[in-house]
């Protein structure tokens, strides 16, 4: 049995000295808690491991899901209430979990269209790369999660807020396999 852990890790200057010069040694909220995004890493890994589908097909419902929406249900709207001071914080987060200045309420439609399109076009870079085999499609969809334009998206989103992460995080971060 293997696990891929798809957790990320902090950001290279994010060490204890750092938190404790700069925050009283306290973890601070926001961008400055984040992580090196893992998920993607470990979704690229299992599939070029153990999958037969590509990227495109195995994302497909989640793409559905954030271009058309789905019905917001409890748990999710309990969250997005509980959480949307926090929210309202980041312009770029309340325009995506506040669609109307509000959390969506039980049973209304949520999309997702970015996510949506950046899902899309992950998968067309996978496409695109097929005749170079399966495993160098996979490469160059993960590359430009973390080396290509959306790393650099991420990266700029996190700096222009004060984060920590960096573009060498971002290249040198691999999901762990145990």
């Amino acid at each position: 049995v293997s696990t891929i852990y798809g957790l990320g890790v902090w950001p290279k200057a994010a060490s204890v000295d750092y938190f404790e010069r700069h925050h009283q040694g306290k973890l601070p909220t926001g961008i400055m808690s984040a992580l090196t995004p893992g998920a993607a890493d470990a979704w690229f890994t299992a599939l070029a491991r153990y999958g037969t589908m590509s990227f495109g097909e195995v994302a497909s419902a989640a793409i559905s899901l954030a271009d058309k929406g789905f019905p917001m249900y409890r748990f999710m709207e309990d969250q997005l209430r509980d959480h949307a001071n926090e929210y309202r914080r980041w312009p770029s987060c309340a325009d995506i979990f506040l669609p109307s200045g509000r959390p969506p309420r039980l049973g209304e439609m949520f999309l997702q269209k970015d996510l949506a399109s950046t899902l899309r076009h992950i998968a067309l870079i996978e496409d695109t790369h097929l005749s170079e085999g399966r495993t160098r499609a996979l490469a160059a969809a993960r590359d430009f999660v973390y080396k290509g334009e959306l790393a650099e998206a991420i990266v700029a989103c996190c700096q222009n807020e004060g984060g920590l992460l960096t573009m060498e995080d971002l290249a040198n971060y691999s999901a762990r396999i145990e």
